[in-house]
């Protein structure tokens, strides 16, 4: 789904759940399936915040993998320039 169209169905997600004057994460799996039929029930775990931050595996990512080889980068870093 292009970025432009998911960009508009968080909106529509956002505005269901401040009229229902719920949090995002009280929206059910047919809440989401209506703004778009591709959601799943993988849905859900948008709210794990964990598994979130360790998605980021890019370099420079959030992920705890990515963060350790960061931190053994600078170590070696600071270890040769002092």
């Amino acid at each position: 789904v292009p970025f432009r169209e998911t960009h508009h169905i968080a909106g529509h997600a956002v505005r269901l759940a401040e009229e229902r004057g719920v949090e995002m994460s009280s929206l059910t799996l047919a809440d989401f399936q209506k703004l778009h039929p591709l959601f799943g029930e993988d849905v859900a775990e948008i709210w794990d915040f964990e598994k979130s931050i360790d998605r980021r595996s890019a370099l420079g990512g959030t992920s705890r993998k990515t963060v350790e080889v960061q931190l053994t980068h600078l170590k070696t870093w600071l270890g040769t320039s002092a």
